[in-house]
């Protein structure tokens, strides 16, 4: 009969024994299987962490990619994105002063009448934007139209 031995201290070993006699370390019948349980369970702890770590990588990743997508936008392209209608052409309030002043251009206000009571640019034209079809024949011609709604 072959005699086994300890692992942890290599002390001979009975056929019988649950425990090694030397240093108490589980070797046969149920308490030595909690240690490979426990080893099981430290593997998959293990595993568990692996995916934890490519979960974040991944995270870092796509997180990174849309700061570069951002970062690496001009302002025009910026601004442009956030209005609505992009392909309408803008004007800058000091440009429409200066066509305004010089006849160049005239306000149009496309706002409620209601809106247009309480405050107006001075000398704009209200046509609400809900009667701008109907009523546009109305507008002056051979000037540039600067509408605005707010």
């Amino acid at each position: 009969m072959a005699t086994n031995y300890c692992g942890s201290c290599g002390a001979a070993l009975e056929s019988d024994d649950r425990f090694c006699k030397g240093c108490g370390t589980a070797v046969g019948g149920p308490a030595a299987a909690a240690p490979k349980r426990q080893r099981a369970a430290r593997r998959q702890r293990g595993d568990n962490k692996v995916i934890y770590i490519l979960m974040a990588a991944g995270v870092i990743l796509i997180a990174g990619a849309m700061m570069w997508m951002l970062l690496s936008r001009t302002p025009e392209e910026v601004a442009n994105s956030e209005l609505p209608y992009p392909s309408v052409a803008r004007i800058s309030p000091s440009d429409a002063l200066d066509r305004l002043q010089a006849g160049e251009a005239v306000m149009v206000d496309v706002r409620s009448e209601g809106q247009y009571e309480e405050s107006h640019v001075e000398g704009a034209i209200s046509l609400p934007l809900g009667f701008i079809q109907a009523r546009h024949a109305g507008l002056p011609q051979g000037v540039d139209l600067i509408l605005y709604c707010t």
